[in-house]
Order: structure tokens, then C-alpha cells, then sequence
């Protein structure tokens, strides 16, 4: 119950794959760190739709959050219901038609850069690389790097 001189600071966070992928924890966890630190909660809601469907978007709200954040595993295209774009958004690891939404993605060009660096450095002359399916958003930054 919220004291009438506390309020509760909350960011929901609609989780696309990474509540349930070994590899995108990380992500979901360094929300978590960062939120607390800062003196926030988070509830996560884990998806296995985009976009959310009604029933996800009533269960979010219903939490009350000052803010949404929109994380996927692996860079994809996610689509915002207009219900969810009059809070403030971020999405991590993903992107969306609205240009005017903050987008945080990781830098696919520059890390695959530096990977085939290291293994040139390591004295491998042909490495092998292995990318992505050519459909991924990422494969041609990838292929770039």
C-alpha cells in the first residue's frame, strides 16, 4: 500500500525472449541492478507474442509503471500498441517504426570487428566466422564488421 508521502518509482518491462533465453538474461539483470541502484523497481513480464497482447498490456498498466522498456532477444523489429505510447519508452535490443523512441542496441559492426581481430591477433589467418541467418537484422552489420 502507498503511503501518501511515498511514492513508488516503477519501470515495467515487457521482456520478448529474454526472460527465458541463457543468453539474454544479462540483459533483463542489468535492468534489474541499475533500477535498484537508482532507487526503482521493475516488474518484468515475460512475452511469447509481439506485440503484447491485451491481456499483457491490462497486467502492465494495472502495476501502475512510470516508465516501459521493450527488450528482445536478438535485434528485431517489435511493434507498440498505441495504448503503451503515451508512457515513456526505451527499447533494448530491438527497434520500432516511431522513430522518436530511444532505441539501445548493441553495436554488431564494431563487436564482430573486434572478434575477428582477436582471432587475427591470435595468429589465425583464414578464422571461420559464423553469422547469423541472413534475415537477422544484425547479419549485415555483422558481415560489415
Amino acid at each position: 500500500m502507498r503511503g501518501d508521502n511515498l511514492q513508488a518509482r516503477t519501470i515495467g518491462v515487457f521482456a520478448l525472449d529474454t526472460a527465458t533465453t541463457p543468453f539474454a538474461v544479462e540483459l533483463l539483470l542489468s535492468i534489474e541492478q541499475t533500477a535498484q541502484q537508482a532507487g526503482w523497481n521493475v516488474f518484468i513480464l515475460n512475452l511469447l507474442s509481439n506485440p503484447p497482447t491485451d491481456q499483457n498490456i491490462d497486467l502492465m498498466l494495472s502495476h501502475r509503471p512510470d516508465g516501459l522498456i521493450f527488450s528482445a532477444m536478438g535485434l528485431r523489429q517489435v511493434s507498440i500498441p498505441e495504448r503503451l505510447k503515451s508512457k515513456p519508452l526505451v527499447l533494448a535490443n530491438c527497434l520500432a517504426d516511431d522513430s522518436h523512441l530511444v532505441s539501445y542496441v548493441p553495436d554488431d559492426e564494431a563487436g564482430q570487428h573486434r572478434a575477428m581481430q582477436h582471432a587475427l591477433n591470435q595468429g589465425y589467418r583464414r578464422p571461420l566466422c559464423i553469422n547469423l541467418p541472413r534475415k537477422s537484422l544484425a547479419w549485415g552489420l555483422r558481415q560489415q564488421g
